[in-house]
């Protein structure tokens, strides 16, 4: 199917010029080395079975090169898994330093990137269910994992770091979402996409070439974050800074071209973050033109 999305009507957000924003891939010099896991650590297998927020018992500095193990060979996978891993090892360090405008940089940021990327993966997840070469089962934990990781950042980091908790709070908490990241690598997004799943390289190339003629935006950088992040999470959207959403053009989301799978990803809850995304913006009829199969 393909949809036209356009502006949703709100207040255009302040203007930023570009010399405002922080470069993306931020040094952090001089800054103090926070207690933190062990460095070699992510380069190992974590062990099974642990809680949503396990943080292994050593402690050093993160680690921001993607290991081998956890490479799934779907190539936005692994590029949003590498930029998680550097942005929030680097957000760790800024708020062991007590910086907070690179905190702030830092966990906006990774709030766009990880609906960004959860919508990303959950379109890859639909065109499979068309193909039939993913099960219900898995397509149902995985997308529901989703959900429940992005209410814990948001209850655990973002909320916590907007209403001025102490630094060393947060930090913490962003040590354990670095882990549990590592963790829904290894036991969700290898078996889905990566070398666990099955998957030939045909039918994971197909994934990505879909991805990258469906306009989704699919990183921080792009236009149409805004827009999504209105949709999948209104009440994340509003405590984040206008710089995170790139000023105006952020919340236009132009020319869409998605899998014409209808049924949802997960029946619990409200859905998936593409169920709702789907749900939604279909049922503004008044601001959305379509052409194709429906979905």
């Amino acid at each position: 199917m393909t949809v036209m999305l356009t502006n949703r009507a709100r207040p255009a957000p302040a203007q930023i010029s570009a010399s405002n924003l922080p470069a993306p891939h931020l040094p952090a010099p001089n800054l103090p080395a926070p207690h933190l896991p062990a460095p070699n650590l992510p380069a190992q297998r974590l062990p099974t079975n642990t809680p949503l927020d396990y943080v292994p018992p050593e402690s050093a500095s993160l680690v921001s090169q993607l290991p081998e193990h956890l490479r799934t060979q779907h190539w936005y996978c692994d590029l949003h898994h590498a930029m998680f891993l550097i942005l929030l090892s680097k957000g760790a360090d800024a708020l062991a330093a007590g910086n907070h405008r690179l905190s702030e940089y830092f966990i906006d940021t990774v709030t766009v990137y990880w609906l960004v990327h959860s919508l990303m993966e959950e379109e890859s997840m639909a065109g499979a269910r068309a193909d039939g070469t993913l099960s219900a089962e898995l397509v149902e934990r995985h997308t529901k994992a989703h959900v429940m990781i992005t209410k814990w950042w948001h209850s655990n980091i973002l909320a916590p770091f907007k209403d001025g908790a102490e630094f060393a709070f947060v930090q913490a908490n962003v040590v354990k979402f670095y882990y549990m990241v590592i963790k829904h690598i290894a036991e969700i997004d290898q078996v889905t996409f990566g070398v666990e799943s099955g998957l030939t390289e045909r039918e994971v190339s197909r994934m990505v070439k879909r991805l990258a003629e469906s306009g989704l935006p699919l990183s921080p950088y792009m236009p149409g974050c805004g827009a999504l992040l209105d949709v999948l999470a209104p009440y994340m959207s509003r405590r984040l800074s206008a710089q995170a959403l790139q000023s105006g053009e952020g919340h236009v989301l132009g020319q869409l071209k998605l899998s014409d799978y209808s049924d949802r990803l997960w029946t619990g809850g409200k859905g998936s973050f593409r169920d709702i995304f789907v749900e939604r913006y279909f049922a503004a009829s008044d601001r959305i033109a379509r052409t194709g199969k429906a979905a």
